[in-house]
């Protein structure tokens, strides 16, 4: 008797954890979303949920310079709500101190999240996903990381403000995990392929904000 009360108990535990299992899967798959298609590898990555619309990065000094600061990125999807059209736009406002006084800075997003070299080389070349080139953010063709110049007060700081259009932080187009990069000197805005902007001075990766 015992021996059969024990075998029922057994069954009745083996059905519920199966029923346990199986209502999880279902949540999950009715919940989670689908990331991002197509051939981006960054995107696919660090695809997170649509309703994170803000980033950050801190960037750093590379050799021979003493620049320090913060941006941060928030993202305008516009009217239809899909991150990989043109009416996407991301808003960056932020600080740095450090620059050289009274002077401009090319300020650029780079293709690669990596700030490990001490030239800032490792950050690769503009972020460019659709081919074009190099030009300031508001010409009618440029790289989507162009992010123009920088201008500094006399004490070496900026407190920067800027719109840009046909980014965002995810999908095709998206900036987190890529860098931003401060040059010594002024982009012109239309030299090939970075616009004369001299040595990499600052470089910090972009990332989620909390």
């Amino acid at each position: 008797m015992a021996t059969r009360k024990f075998c029922s108990i057994l069954i009745l535990s083996f059905v519920l954890g199966l029923g346990i299992r199986s209502a999880e899967a279902n949540a999950s798959s009715e919940t989670a979303p689908e990331p991002p298609k197509g051939g981006d590898r960054i995107a696919q990555t660090l695809f997170v949920p649509r309703e994170i619309k803000k980033a950050v990065v801190v960037v750093r000094r590379l050799k021979g310079s003493e620049i320090l600061g913060q941006l941060h990125f928030i993202e305008s999807l516009g009217e239809n709500e899909k991150k990989e059209t043109k009416d996407a736009s991301v808003r960056v406002v932020g600080t740095l101190v450090g620059l050289k006084p009274n002077a401009e800075h090319a300020i650029h997003v780079h293709e690669f999240g990596d700030c490990t070299s001490e030239d800032g080389t490792s950050a690769g070349p503009h972020f460019d996903p659709n081919g074009a080139r190099h030009g300031g953010p508001d010409h009618s063709e440029h790289h989507a990381g162009d992010f123009g110049n920088l201008k500094t007060n006399r004490e070496g700081k900026v407190d920067f403000l800027g719109t840009f259009k046909n980014v965002a932080l995810t999908g095709n187009r998206g900036i987190v995990g890529r860098s931003v990069v401060i040059h010594a000197d002024r982009d012109d805005l239309k030299s090939q392929p970075a616009g004369n902007s001299g040595p990499r001075i600052a470089c910090g990766v972009i990332g989620f904000e909390k």
